[in-house]
């Protein structure tokens, strides 16, 4: 149920906690968002400055996302360099909040250590909402379209960071 590299949870563990999480938010009528969050250039990282490093990367991302979430938000490395959380009480408002707050943490971190490479990571999420119950894998499917719209738009305008869209 556990990443070997970061310690949290690996896509079943996320897939079987994350469903408990959000049978309870359905039945008690509460917010929840589940946030789809992909690393940016680690292919390069990679190519560039080896596997271990590599590692070393995903490694300082796991780290910085449990610095950003709440202890009883679900965190999980779905495989590669993305990574999932689901959390209760939050809404769209707080994705802003939440992105500004890895950016600053990801520089940090990787100033501290002094590392060889800087961090940037793309946010997608998906709301669930009493109006329009979706399942956990619904929410997944959106909150992985939205990161993508934000990592495009990034693209699309050179590497600076835009409002992305959300679902």
């Amino acid at each position: 149920l556990r990443d070997e590299l970061t310690g949290l949870y690996n896509r079943r563990g996320f897939l079987e906690v994350a469903a408990q999480v959000h049978s309870l938010a359905q039945r008690d009528g509460r917010s929840a968002a589940l946030v789809f969050v992909d690393l940016n250039g680690m292919k390069r990282i990679n190519d560039e400055l080896g596997h271990d490093v590599g590692d070393d990367a995903l490694v300082d991302a796991a780290q910085v996302l449990r610095s950003a979430l709440r202890e009883s938000d679900v965190l999980a490395r779905l495989g590669g360099d993305e990574f999932v959380a689901f959390a209760l009480d939050f809404g769209p408002v707080d994705i802003d909040l939440l992105r500004m707050r890895l950016r600053a943490l990801l520089d940090a971190r990787v100033a501290e250590l002094a590392r060889p490479y800087r961090l940037s990571m793309s946010v997608g999420a998906a709301f669930l909402r009493a109006d329009a119950p979706r399942s956990v894998s619904e929410l997944l499917d959106e909150a992985d379209a939205a990161m993508y719209a934000q990592k495009n738009a990034r693209r699309a305008a050179g590497g600076v960071s835009m409002p992305p869209p959300v679902a």
